[in-house]
């Protein structure tokens, strides 16, 4: 293992050796044995595999919308292809969060994870404070990306991130105030892309 030296000095570290973890299923399509859930009363809830039909950059639409009376909507800046890897490994780390889920990553490490939240803007505060504390001036949060696991009900999370100095954000649209949170992200120059689905997550 690389880096085994350094890290065997830490008592707390379990390393788990799996083969081929690539072939794991990953994208819709893919097979995958369903999930299955005893609740407390005994009985069980089945439930197909949480994939994504998300690949690559390609997939991600830059956010637009359509207002009936405002007209339409659509963010004006793209985000560069560092921050569309993030926005990637946000997006797949955002799978196995438990709702409301927020994840902020910067060059391809989660910096903090906002999880179980009753309200959204609640997920981006808490991992905004998360990683705050916990990089105490190591790691800026500027250039972070931001990945939430629904759609924004308003624009207060954007303005939240915005003001942590993130810069880019994925999530999967559909609120009828897109046009609110598009127009925050023009605001603030913040590049924001749709998945257009959810992985929304209540293990």
């Amino acid at each position: 293992l690389e880096d085994y030296e350094t890290y065997k000095m830490n008592k707390e570290i379990r390393v788990i050796r799996l083969p081929n973890l690539m072939s794991l299923p990953k994208w819709v399509g893919d097979p995958a044995a369903p999930t299955i859930k005893v609740l407390m009363d005994g009985s069980l809830v089945v439930a197909e595999a949480l994939l994504t039909r998300i690949k690559s950059g390609d997939d991600l639409q830059p956010a637009t919308t359509e207002h009936p009376k405002h007209g339409k909507f659509t963010v004006e800046k793209r985000p560069s292809p560092r921050e569309i890897d993030d926005l990637l490994f946000s997006w797949y780390v955002n799978m196995s969060v438990r709702s409301n889920g927020v994840v902020i990553a910067k060059n391809g490490v989660t910096l903090a994870v906002g999880t179980g939240q009753q309200d959204r803007v609640a997920a981006v505060r808490q991992a905004i404070a998360k990683a705050r504390e916990k990089f105490k001036g190591s790691e800026t949060l500027e250039g972070s990306v931001m990945s939430s696991d629904a759609f924004f009900p308003f624009r207060d999370s954007v303005d939240a991130a915005a003001e942590a100095g993130i810069t880019a954000i994925v999530q999967p649209g559909g609120s009828v105030r897109d046009w609110e949170s598009i127009q925050a992200c023009n605001e603030h120059g913040i590049s924001m892309v749709f998945t257009g689905e959810r992985c929304f997550s209540h293990h």
